[in-house]
């Protein structure tokens, strides 16, 4: 499975790289991001076929116009709001056609969920997995990714 990780603090993305890499006999091709601008480029308007993104929220800001580094709470959601621009995620009961039905599976792993949920709800958004970085959330992420990979891959 192929999985784009959206993570500035290497402390934070090595360790789960390593993870993602011992989870299987034929490991995960994981592919590092470490600013808004690197995601745009990786992810190639989804042409680059990732399965699942594992996104942490407050990363650079880089590549977010004025207005949007604005709505990311001063780049403290940059992560969701670059997301949101790649219509990666979609609200519950959007119709709207630009969005792709295969998009990859979304995990967003931080500790800015506080401040994400003072703008959205998670309630609206039920294919995208919310965890907290906090005791035992690692452990939760590769139990989601295992789930995903179960799957095939990729969102619902």
């Amino acid at each position: 499975m192929k999985i784009l990780l959206l993570e500035d603090r290497g402390s934070a993305a090595y360790p789960m790289k390593d993870m993602l890499e011992e989870l299987r006999s034929e490991p995960h091709e994981v592919v590092f991001s470490w600013s808004v601008r690197e995601a745009r480029a990786r992810f190639q308007g989804g042409k680059a076929g990732f399965d699942c993104i594992i996104a942490d929220l407050n990363v650079p800001a880089d590549g977010l116009s004025p207005s949007e580094f604005v709505e990311s709470q001063g780049g403290q959601i940059a992560g969701w709001i670059w997301l949101e621009l790649e219509k990666i995620v979609r609200k519950k009961n959007d119709a709207e056609p630009n969005i792709p039905k295969n998009n990859p599976a979304v995990i967003v792993y931080s500790g800015y969920l506080n401040v994400w949920r003072q703008c959205r709800r998670e309630g609206d958004y039920p294919d995208v997995a919310f965890i907290a970085k906090a005791a035992g959330g690692a452990a939760k992420v590769m139990e989601r990714v295992n789930a995903i990979a179960a799957r095939g891959g990729g969102g619902k």
